[in-house]
């Protein structure tokens, strides 16, 4: 079976769990702040996991939480690590936030965090 790229399901994920506008890989000009970024770092198949005839993936995604004040982008990203760490449902079996780092444009004038997240699929 083929590796499955898991773009829009990430995407609904993440919209669920932070009522935030989300996008794939850039923020556009026009968006309004706070807003979610997230772009696929690797995929890759645990070759181990194929003994029962079925195959566990990793997917690496970065998380960029964009906000004009550190103080909410801090707690914003807070209430995403608690609900994000470790879920699981009928598409992931896991979430793992793996990393988080802080950053700021200065350009935009907005804080940004990142976070390193690591989802394992069933295919």
């Amino acid at each position: 079976m083929a590796l499955t790229l898991i773009h829009p399901q990430f995407k609904t994920l993440i919209d669920n769990l932070t009522n935030l506008d989300s996008y794939p890989v850039y923020i556009p000009e026009t968006a309004k702040y706070p807003a979610i970024c997230y772009s696929m770092e690797s995929v890759a198949r645990d070759v181990d996991s194929n003994q029962n005839g079925t195959t566990i993936s990793a997917h690496v995604f970065n998380v960029y939480l964009v906000a004009h004040e550190f103080s909410e982008a801090q707690l914003l990203t807070q209430n995403l690590i608690s609900t994000l760490d470790q879920y699981s449902d009928s598409s992931f079996l896991l979430t793992l936030v793996e990393d988080v780092a802080d950053e700021y444009d200065p350009d935009k004038d907005v804080f940004i965090k990142i976070l390193t997240v690591t989802v394992r699929l069933r295919e």
